[in-house]
């Protein structure tokens, strides 16, 4: 949805995997397993996939060719740390980051999901958090932790994981449908949130609340049934605080109405613009300036003809059977 749509307006589109997926091996056979939610170590693959992508097209890319780095969901959290990564390790040429539904702390996501569902909550990140989200943190404290074995995860859930999901290298849309028969109680033990080496992984791992290189524009939909916006809000609001002095701007802009995916859409013709600016050179709008940190909401407009999902929905018709998602989403 944003690659593409980036490369029909004439630019250049750097798009990495991040070490552990795509190519699952070393040479020597060893497997290379995908830390979910590290976002400082895949911060460093993206600065790396900078440097190799100008190093293999010296014709087209420059040492310091401008560049903006953009990121949604678990790449929204990356772009965030790749923004965090500028500001002290940067690389020529950045002019900017935009972040769209950032989950910045995997761990506390969960932690936070399976509190609100021992309290009885029905809101869809809660769903979302236990159901889809909560292995794939596991997995990736397992890949920094090798000693923590997939604490947490039940037998079923660890089954599925690696005898479905690590094969067809799943995510969201494929989750809906292995994931979504279990039982609450087969889907993971909670206490895993508070144990030592998952707390370790999260203070090394979770974004926000640093200083940025900007200018930086994060992007978020108050429906989001995966990545909850107090959450981003917060987020927000931790960075502006540490970057009060500073020379970053910082826009955060909220758009009601929207779902996780639903909100790319629904922002496009504002980042779009944003990005093609910053690549230009060109001033920031009028009320975002450099050392800023500004907040705005964008309302909805005729929501009431469509139906947002948390997963995409390529064939753009109504999902009557919750359990049927997954076939519009891949």
């Amino acid at each position: 949805m944003v690659p593409f749509a980036l490369a029909l307006q004439g630019m250049v589109v750097v798009a990495p995997d991040y070490a552990g997926l795509g190519l699952g091996s070393l040479p020597n056979g060893e497997r290379i397993l995908h830390a979910y939610d590290a976002s400082p170590a895949q911060a460093n693959d993206v600065a790396n996939a900078m440097i190799a992508a100008r190093s293999a097209f010296p014709n087209l890319l420059s040492t310091d060719t401008p560049f903006v780095t953009a990121g949604h969901s678990q790449g929204g959290a990356i772009a965030w740390a790749f923004a965090e990564r500028q500001a002290v390790q940067p690389i020529p040429g950045y002019k900017g980051t935009v972040t769209f539904a950032p989950p910045v702390d995997g761990v506390k996501l969960i932690a936070d999901g399976n509190e609100a569902y021992a309290n009885n909550s029905t809101e869809p990140w809660v769903l979302a958090a236990r159901s889809f989200i909560q292995h794939s943190v596991i997995a990736g404290v397992t890949a920094v932790y090798p000693g923590f074995n997939y604490t947490g995860m039940t037998a079923k859930v660890y089954d599925r994981f690696h005898n479905v999901m690590a094969k067809i290298q799943g995510c969201l849309p494929t989750d809906n449908i292995v994931f979504s028969d279990l039982l609450p109680s087969e889907l993971g033990d909670p206490s895993w949130t508070s144990h030592p080496t998952a707390l370790e992984f999260q203070k090394r791992t979770r974004v926000s609340g640093k200083k940025v290189a900007g200018p930086f524009l994060i992007i978020a939909g108050k429906k989001d049934g995966a990545v909850p916006v107090a959450t981003v809000k917060a987020a927000v609001d931790d960075t502006c605080a540490v970057n009060a002095n500073g020379t970053a701007a910082i826009e955060y802009v909220m758009y009601e109405g929207q779902d996780h995916f639903p909100v790319i859409q629904a922002s496009q013709v504002y980042w779009m613009q944003w990005i093609k600016d910053r690549l230009a050179g060109k001033s920031l709008r009028s009320k975002v300036s450099e050392g800023s940190c500004t907040k705005r909401t964008v309302q909805e407009f005729r929501t009431e003809f469509n139906k947002p999902y948390t997963p995409p929905n390529w064939l753009v018709t109504q999902v009557t059977d919750p359990r049927e998602v997954w076939k519009y989403t891949l």
